[in-house]
């Protein structure tokens, strides 16, 4: 190993400043730091000595941008009190200078989040330690952190008040429990007869080939939704809130924006996925006497999307000198919720929640669990904040509800 003789210089130690930056997501990979641009942002013209240091760091690259500081309420207390120095070699003269640092650590920006809200430096003055570790789950947690952590925060329905909110819901629905369709297990005879439930490979090795993500969306279909995705591609900060107030979007969906991957490619695929589970729900909810405004309900659906799902999900009668009639009987509706159910098992890699599920379909929790089973999920529950919570998960190898035969005779 060759040996070096250094030689340190401090005598311009204030003067002269370097940034080190270190990434909460790992490390710089080799062959793409070339590719980020990173710039530097100061107080240009100030007299106030400490706004005079402040120095606000942004390193861009082609998925996301990461910010960093060296000011703010929520920098860790030494970072204060110590001072940074590194040495800067010169390969040729063997001579090192040290010279000051500031220490930035950099935190993807996640889209929709405005500058002014990462730089602020409000701190979080009068927050609660609930809502400081909600603060801190919301940055840092893992996908399915976050959707805990947003369902819990939408729900308000305490104790034994859920099931009789639940119970007002479902009765004012056009959804019966005693129909067949969704009683009898897939592979029964009932159901070979029945299109409810889309095709399964009951004996699959993963949990990746029991459904089929074009039985749910066709290819023609997630294409047309190409043009319609931009509502939830780039959301303005607080919009998601906006929405959840005016139940514009179900509760499910807006979960699932706040969460939406930061990669291009995949941001997409889950934009056009969640579009397409709004339209369902929305099919499904329409009454038997709103059925004449069906078009202007679904206005905003492309064309290709609502025709294949008029296709799917209606059936047209025409009685002897009659104009045709539009309809969603039963049967169908169940369809279109066993459909809306597999989809949201691709959303959440097959573990769903189904609290959201609930509100939105407006159906009891002993209904909804019934189906998930039926579509081979194991189902388990916990109590948060007096609340039982369920969570239905696609498990390998398959397991369905067994038909009792002392129910089977009963009349």
């Amino acid at each position: 190993m060759k040996k070096m003789k250094l030689v340190c210089d401090v005598a311009d130690f204030d003067k002269t400043e370097v940034n080190v930056a270190s990434f909460t997501n790992g490390e710089l990979n080799e062959k793409t730091k070339d590719r980020i641009l990173i710039r530097s942002f100061g107080y240009k013209n100030s007299n106030d000595p400490k706004l005079k240091k402040r120095r606000l760091l942004v390193a861009e690259t082609k998925h996301v941008h990461y910010i960093g500081k060296n000011f703010g309420a929520d920098l860790p207390c030494y970072a204060s009190l110590n001072k940074y120095c590194v040495g800067v070699v010169d390969k040729k003269t063997g001579k090192m200078k040290i010279v000051k640092a500031n220490m930035f650590n950099m935190i993807p920006r996640l889209p929709g989040e405005k500058y002014e809200d990462i730089v602020g430096g409000s701190g979080n003055d009068g927050l609660s330690f609930m809502e400081k570790v909600d603060n801190l789950t919301e940055v840092f947690g893992s996908r399915k952190k976050r959707l805990r952590m947003n369902s819990r925060q939408r729900n308000t329905v305490k104790g034994t008040a859920l099931d009789t909110a639940m119970s007002t819901a479902a009765s004012n629905t056009d959804i019966v429990d005693n129909d067949t369709s969704l009683t009898a297990t897939p592979g029964s005879h009932e159901q070979d007869q029945s299109d409810t439930f889309p095709p399964m490979d009951k004996e699959a090795k993963s949990r990746a080939d029991v459904f089929n993500i074009d039985d749910i969306i066709s290819p023609a279909e997630f294409e047309a939704l190409k043009n319609a995705e931009n509502v939830f591609m780039d959301i303005p900060s607080g919009q998601i809130n906006e929405w959840l107030r005016e139940e514009k979007y179900p509760s499910y969906v807006c979960s699932h924006l706040s969460v939406l991957s930061v990669m291009e490619e995949e941001r997409s695929i889950e934009a056009r996925r969640l579009l397409y589970l709004v339209y369902l729900i929305r099919l499904y909810k329409i009454r038997r006497m709103e059925m004449k405004k069906i078009d202007e309900i679904m206005s905003d659906v492309p064309d290709d999307v609502r025709n294949q799902l008029y296709d799917k999900f209606t059936i047209i009668s025409q009685p002897s000198g009659t104009r045709k009639i539009r309809s969603i009987p039963v049967r169908v509706k169940n369809k279109i919720l066993v459909y809306a159910l597999v989809l949201c098992l691709f959303l959440d890699e097959y573990k769903v929640p189904l609290i959201d599920l609930q509100k939105d379909f407006r159906i009891g929790s002993t209904r909804l669990n019934h189906i998930m089973r039926c579509l081979g999920c194991t189902l388990t529950s916990t109590t948060i904040d007096g609340v039982k919570q369920y969570v239905a998960a696609l498990k390998i190898p398959l397991t369905f509800p067994t038909e009792n035969p002392k129910k089977k005779g009963r009349k």
